[in-house]
């Protein structure tokens, strides 16, 4: 099935094009041999790295491979032309690392969103002056344009939380994040309230851990947990880290993370008494 992400259908092509290839009993050298394609350039498509795969380099693998049925072949070329299409972070391409391209993409295509944040607001969350906020503080080295540009992105990925999408998206963060001010009590009052405001919306879950609840396995740092049928195994873990991002899949690792997901949740408020902490919170930011 094609969808509309762009990214998971490079990445359906590239997980179908490696399982023909290991099918016909090939290397990833025997195919760059056979095709004239450079081994890397084998193993980038076969990740879902590459989204504009040239027609003649797809029918030739199709003919290495041995793949002749004409429905399958016309369904895997409409599979590289869906993951041809244009996107919207195209327009933002030299602004944004092919990672967090990458990223985006598969965001936008994910069924199911498990997001956890133990210091500040999780991203689809963020208001714009919160998210210029974050941009400007020491150690980004962002001019102004940049953050401009970066708060574009990141409220063009809120429309993913519009309440007719199917996205069904739920977030835990931790207390501490509702205490810390991000570009000053104004700035902070109106983060708080959209929050409050998005846990109404149907598609959309928040719950805070607080702190109350100590030391627990939360602590160690945020991800996202995505899923959707596009991915190996149908779900993928994203990290940030200071030394750069990170994309989780080998299973354990996916397990890990939901072990610690199911933890959070019978650490964290219900729903309706998050809601009232995060008001309360805000409530306090009022008053000073």
């Amino acid at each position: 099935m094609i969808t509309e992400s762009p990214t998971l259908n490079s990445l359906r092509l590239g997980r179908w094009l490696r399982e023909l290839r290991e099918s016909a009993g090939l290397s990833p050298a025997d195919v760059a041999d056979g095709v004239g394609i450079h081994r890397t350039t084998v193993a980038r498509l076969e990740k879902g790295k590459v989204r504009r795969v040239k027609r003649r380099d797809l029918t030739a693998l199709l003919d290495l491979y041995d793949v002749h049925d004409e429905e399958t072949r016309g369904e895997i070329f409409q599979l590289a032309e869906g993951a041809r299409q244009r996107a919207w972070w195209d327009s933002y391409k030299k602004d944004l690392s092919e990672t967090y391209s990458h990223f985006i993409g598969m965001e936008a295509g994910a069924e199911r969103i498990r997001t956890w944040q133990p210091l500040i607001i999780p991203g689809l969350l963020q208001t714009a002056d919160y998210v210029r906020a974050t941009m400007s503080a020491p150690g980004f080295h962002l001019d102004t344009e940049a953050i401009e540009q970066r708060a574009q992105v990141r409220m063009a990925r809120q429309r993913l939380l519009a309440p007719e999408r199917s996205l069904d998206f739920w977030a835990i963060l931790d207390e501490a994040a509702l205490h810390r001010e991000v570009g000053g009590k104004e700035t902070m009052r109106a983060q708080l309230r959209h929050l409050a405001e998005m846990a109404e919306r149907p598609n959309v879950t928040i719950q805070v851990v607080p702190y109350s609840a100590g030391m627990h396995p939360g602590t160690a740092g945020s991800f996202m947990i995505m899923e959707a049928p596009e991915l190996e195994g149908s779900s993928a873990v994203y990290m940030e880290t200071p030394i750069g991002d990170l994309y989780l899949q080998d299973n354990a690792d996916v397990q890990r993370c939901r072990d610690i997901w199911e933890y959070l949740i019978a650490s964290a408020l219900g729903r309706r008494d998050s809601a009232g902490r995060i008001m309360a919170v805000a409530k306090d930011v009022n008053d000073d």
